[in-house]
């Protein structure tokens, strides 16, 4: 029995390992992808004028910027798309121009990241949140934004990946 039992314990440890070290790399590769659900992800800055903005937090800060789309100056921290050092990405936003969000704030907006922004924005109107603006394409490349007005009347963004439009 003892050795019959030993050898069968090493049979099921050496495919154990085999498939911890699968299921880790999974894992691993879920924990990646899902990292930044629920944090906040970007900023926006609004801005009047976004000349002026960007000569302001160039000087003050040493912000560099890619001229993204009109009326959208994006900043990111360090470079490009998910920072390798402590920080993140954001823009300045022209608050006149509602193509890409709500016009309604003159306040720094937040933009959090989630696995699906239709099921988030279910989540906001239950907990008595209302929907600013709904789910609206970016870009294919870039992904979702929505906005919502907490129940303090501070208006968020959401943000959801494009590989995770898939599923909703």
């Amino acid at each position: 029995g003892g050795a019959g039992g030993a050898g069968g314990s090493a049979k099921a440890k050496k495919r154990t390992r085999r498939d911890a070290a699968a299921e880790d790399a999974a894992a691993d590769k879920a924990a990646a992808e899902t990292e930044w659900y629920g944090k906040v992800a970007h900023f926006d800055l609004p801005a009047k004028d976004i000349e002026r903005a960007k000569t302001f937090y160039a000087a003050a800060l040493g912000w560099t910027y890619q001229q993204w789309m009109p009326g959208y100056a994006l900043t990111q921290a360090p470079s490009g798309n998910e920072p390798t050092t402590p920080g993140i990405n954001g823009g300045i936003v022209d608050i006149t121009d509602t193509t890409h969000g709500p016009a309604t704030t003159t306040t720094t907006a937040v933009h959090i990241r989630v696995k699906d922004i239709s099921a988030t924005l279910a989540k906001v109107k239950k907990a008595g949140g209302k929907v600013v603006k709904d789910k609206f394409l970016i870009a294919p490349t870039i992904g979702f934004n929505a906005f919502f007005k907490d129940t303090e009347g501070t208006i968020v963004g959401l943000f959801q990946d494009p590989e995770a439009s898939a599923s909703s």
